[in-house]
């Protein structure tokens, strides 16, 4: 923790210090086994983390802050963040309104 408070005196970014931290406790705390995934790239969770320093790394092209965001994988886990492709009948069965049994209500 000295080292973080010497680290935000230097006004270093709290994205930096988080990662610094991270290392530290990885590199003292014990290791009793390796997790074993079937996907690398993502740790079988379906999302590849990245981070942007406030460039156009993400996708943005205005001014932003720093921050991390994800791409979906292209292994099994990451299908469930892909975006599907909708039906033409998923705009119709949207509009119907079911109405009131009762009145009043």
């Amino acid at each position: 923790m000295q080292a973080w408070d010497a680290m935000k005196a230097e006004q270093v970014a709290f994205l930096e210090r988080v990662r610094h931290l991270r290392r530290a406790l990885a590199a003292v705390w014990p290791q009793t086994h390796r997790p074993v995934y079937l996907c690398e790239a993502c740790s079988d969770y379906g999302l590849i983390l990245f981070d942007c320093p406030g460039d156009v790394t993400c996708g943005r092209h205005k001014p932003h802050l720093p921050h991390a965001f994800g791409k979906p994988c292209e292994c099994k886990a990451g299908v469930k963040y892909t975006a599907r492709a909708k039906a033409a009948e998923d705009y119709t069965v949207a509009t119907k309104v079911q109405q009131p049994t009762r009145v009043g209500r």
